[in-house]
């Protein structure tokens, strides 16, 4: 599936076929593919891929619907083989779950969902679309639920506090978040000699910078990555962070 296409689901709902042309796209909107009901992505190269279909809601803004982020990010984790089935991961900030989910459905990862109230029957919608990939992936994805971000690590509930091999954030920095609490909340939620890939797409570039300057001061190890996937981006950064005590 090389092109952009749609076509109509067994429920008569748009459906729109996303592929690698978006290595190839030079300008990037938020909001262009927000009027397709549900998206099917696919993973894991030419030869031998594999799909789930992501239902968007506009209605909620634009945590209900895509970014371009999640979806680079969820394929430069699978193509690179960058957890192992069953790693424990933790998705900040999900919106629709397209990450997360992607990891369970094709790594086999067990993964936790997270964001604002508004948005978990959304997370819980796709959870349920793809659930039989899913389980024969042999992941798991929990019920998905509310996690608000703090500067106060205390304020992480005890079994999430440490829990989590790998925490995933796509297109979660931006001046109208608190990067703080952001990377705050990965310290917490982060075992010791865990990971954390942060997908960022570069809008105010001294605002990424402070970012980069706090992760440095948080984490012992924080560094851009390069995104190994076809479909990175002049307007993407990957940064990953490592948790050591």
């Amino acid at each position: 599936m090389s092109n952009e296409n749609s076509i109509n689901a067994p429920d008569n709902a748009r459906i729109f076929l996303y592929s690698s042309w978006l290595a190839h796209q030079s300008y990037y909107d938020d909001y262009r593919h927000s009027r397709f009901h549900s998206i099917i992505y696919e993973f894991g190269g030419s030869s031998h891929t594999q799909g789930i279909t992501i239902a968007q809601n506009k209605c909620l803004g634009k945590g209900g619907i895509v970014w371009d982020g999640a979806y680079i990010l969820a394929d430069h984790l699978i193509t690179q083989k960058c957890t192992t089935p069953g790693t424990k991961v933790l998705e900040l900030g999900a919106g629709t779950g397209l990450a997360g989910i992607a990891l369970a459905a094709v790594g086999g990862c067990s993964v936790t969902l997270t964001d604002r109230a508004e948005f978990v029957p959304l997370m819980i919608d796709n959870l349920e679309r793809n659930q039989d990939a899913v389980k024969h992936a042999g992941g798991k994805v929990e019920t998905p639920r509310t996690l608000e971000w703090s500067t106060d690590e205390d304020v992480i509930t005890p079994n999430m506090r440490g829990a989590f091999d790998v925490v995933l954030a796509a297109d979660c920095v931006a001046d109208i978040y608190d990067s703080s609490a952001l990377l705050h909340t990965i310290h917490a939620t982060l075992k010791p000699g865990g990971r954390a890939y942060i997908l960022i797409r570069v809008r105010i570039p001294e605002h990424v910078e402070g970012v980069m300057e706090e992760a440095s001061a948080l984490f012992a190890d924080a560094v851009v990555e390069d995104i190994k996937s076809v479909n990175r981006s002049s307007h993407h950064m990957l940064v990953k962070v490592v948790r050591t005590t």
